[in-house]
């Protein structure tokens, strides 16, 4: 007589695990690896912060700006030191000449962000960079 093996053999159940257990180690370290998602949202979080806060400040020069043409000669220091009283800005540095052109920095919430003060308009950062798209 045949005997009916219905159950699953130890030597299935051990290459089912294996896999299962290769396949858990790919999908953590996606997520948490050094290039992995978690990671990736963080720097897109910080890039996104700053691009915001340089959004807001840039109104706030345009504003200055506008009001260059039509009301009362303040200049870009006395007018940011001004906002910084409001509690728009947390910081506003002293202004800085180095022969090319007048800076300031100024920190709107977490970020420094640096100014031109002759062109009013903020000057491009490369600190933090949004992460490339991998084509997988």
């Amino acid at each position: 007589m045949l005997k009916n093996n219905k159950g699953v053999t130890l030597v299935s159940l051990v290459v089912t695990i294996i896999i299962l257990l290769i396949l858990a180690g790919i999908s953590i370290s996606s997520v948490v690896g050094d290039n992995g998602l978690l990671n990736k949202a963080s720097s897109s979080k910080t890039a996104t912060e700053k691009k915001e806060e340089e959004e807001q400040l840039q109104i706030m020069l345009n504003n200055y700006a506008a009001n260059e043409l039509t009301m009362e000669k303040t200049t870009l220091k006395q007018y940011l030191d001004a906002k910084k009283e409001n509690g728009e800005l947390i910081d506003v540095g002293e202004e800085i000449d180095n022969n090319e052109k007048k800076t300031i920095e100024v920190i709107v919430k977490k970020h420094p962000i640096t100014v031109d003060v002759d062109k009013c308009e903020i000057i491009e950062d490369e600190g933090i960079k949004q992460p490339e798209e991998s084509e997988s």
